[in-house]
């Protein structure tokens, strides 16, 4: 149908050929991803830069989103505060097993970051499967703005679940893995790896948007503004991050 509706036009109107292409290039964009945001204006992370190298000037709402590194959690606290722009609550579903090792996040310490701890839900999982089973649940949910999950790495199918839901519901979803990202196929439109710049008194990331589905991958430094609740790129500040390694390793 999309074939010979396409024709027919092109012989009816004369359309150039490089209007036809793009029609359909948009078209096979719908029907692999999915419709696009009923929901408006994607959500923008503040920084002009690094918005402009995501597809529509943002991160997609009705979406998952994958973050790893040794700093994935502190990136995307920043990314599901900005989420909460539009109103609606975070859902925040961790393991036992995670909230045994680290223990669990510390509302009057997530002020620091700019969230109100009143539209924070934690939520703890007993194991992986009831885990994402809140994910998904939560993300069905109109009221939830966005939903943070300590997942790991996903099997295909569950993945597709949550998409699912967040299509759904609305909402962003945001997922936590390792600190190596996983190339195994995800349904993700972005996929980032965070890594801690230290620099006392700041929060900076030097991070990887190595996968983006319709945008282009970037790399750089970006710093949290508790005070603006967004993100902006930062220079100058020499990354020592790889060198500490070697020299604790060494």
């Amino acid at each position: 149908m999309i074939d010979s509706g396409g024709r027919r036009e092109c012989a009816s109107r004369r359309i150039p050929d490089r209007e036809v292409l793009a029609w359909l290039r948009r078209r096979i964009c719908l029907i692999a991803d999915g419709p696009a945001d009923p929901a408006g204006e994607p959500l923008r992370t503040g920084c002009a830069v690094f918005d402009g190298k995501l597809p529509r000037g943002g991160l997609s709402r009705r979406a998952l989103h994958e973050v790893t590194g040794p700093a994935a959690t502190g990136f995307a606290l920043g990314l599901a505060i900005r989420a909460l722009d539009r109103g609606g609550h975070l859902v925040w579903c961790i393991p036992d097993a995670w909230s045994r090792k680290r223990g669990e996040p510390y509302p009057p310490g997530l002020a620091g970051w700019g969230l109100d701890h009143r539209r924070l839900l934690l939520v703890r999982c007993p194991d992986r499967r009831e885990l994402l089973r809140a994910m998904e649940e939560a993300l069905r949910c109109p009221a939830v703005a966005c939903v943070l999950g300590e997942c790991g790495s996903l099997e295909p199918r569950d993945g597709r679940r949550l998409q699912l839901a967040a299509e759904r519901g609305g909402g962003i979803g945001l997922l936590l893995g390792g600190e190596i990202p996983d190339p195994a196929p995800l349904a993700a439109r972005t996929r980032f790896r965070a890594v801690p710049v230290f620099h006392p008194g700041r929060r900076i990331f030097r991070l990887d948007l190595w996968r983006v589905r319709g945008g282009s991958p970037w790399s750089g430094m970006v710093e949290w503004h508790e005070r603006t609740l967004s993100f902006a790129v930062v220079a100058g500040i020499p990354d020592r991050t790889d060198a500490a390694r070697c020299a604790a390793a060494g």
